[in-house]
């Protein structure tokens, strides 16, 4: 998730940084003489590397909290035990990505995240009742699809701080 966290971090603060820096000649910190392009340059390695990474699972299309096995102590090596997928790495990365192509008007990022949400939906809800009919109806029953933590059982489930953030 670290990974991930940076490159979504990088990508925000792009424009941020083109908004707020500080007028030129300006006294300020030798550290805010920085590029226009300082942030978005991090975010597109950032994003290089994420993609050239294991982190996304090859199988359901989703993204790993890490790369590291010792995460689970039922683990046999760099697989989905020890390397769980949670919604909140699908979100991160979504939210970099929607940044990025904000920075870039790169298309392909769109077409990714498509991909993403699409894996999102396969492989992280389950059927509501249907009666809300969408997701933003207020009335009428649950969504069509409720978004659910499959990692919780594995690893140790969802105990202590998880079980307020997790439904299993």
């Amino acid at each position: 998730v670290t990974s991930e966290l940076f490159f979504a971090l990088a990508a925000r603060l792009h424009p941020l940084w083109l908004r707020h820096r500080p007028v030129a000649g300006a006294a300020s910190p030798r550290h805010y003489e920085l590029d226009d392009r300082y942030f978005l340059e991090w975010a597109l390695r950032a994003w290089q590397w994420i993609e050239a990474s294991e982190l996304r699972d090859s199988r359901s299309g989703l993204f790993r909290d890490g790369l590291n096995s010792s995460q689970c102590g039922a683990s046999s090596g760099n697989d989905d035990g020890a390397n769980a997928t949670w919604t909140y790495n699908q979100g991160i990365v979504l939210g970099g990505i929607a940044d990025l192509f904000a920075a870039t008007g790169d298309h392909s990022l769109l077409r990714f995240a498509d991909e993403l949400i699409l894996a999102v939906m396969e492989h992280m809800t389950v059927p509501g009742d249907g009666g809300g009919g969408s997701i933003l109806d207020q009335e009428g029953g649950e969504p069509p699809h409720i978004l659910v933590e499959w990692a919780c059982g594995t690893c140790g489930g969802c105990a202590g701080d998880r079980k307020s953030t997790r439904l299993n």
